[in-house]
């Protein structure tokens, strides 16, 4: 079984941070990966760093799952993907 660690540079907008997580699944399914994993908290980014993190509402979160869901079902591929969940009680990272 081959294992992808994806370590793609932080985004610097929404549709950036989603472009390169497609690259990076299509490369992946392409080298013969079966699973894939991204950083923690890739979307938005991790707080706390020195660089700014994206905006990141509920609308955003709801893009980015269902975009990554497609995606790897269309390369056949298990995602982890790290990301910041919004509750009613706070901000989550969650995979």
């Amino acid at each position: 079984m081959i294992i992808a660690l994806a370590s793609p540079c932080i985004a610097s907008a929404l549709d950036e941070g989603l472009d390169k997580i497609k690259r990076s699944l299509s490369e992946a399914s392409a080298q013969g990966a079966e699973i894939v994993c991204f950083p923690e908290a890739y979307l938005p980014g991790l707080r706390g760093q020195d660089f700014e993190v994206l905006p990141f509402d509920q609308t955003q979160q709801e893009r980015a799952l269902q975009a990554v869901a497609q995606w790897a079902r269309a390369y056949a591929v298990a995602t982890i993907f790290g990301m910041e969940r919004l509750t009613e009680t706070g901000r989550q990272i969650v995979a």
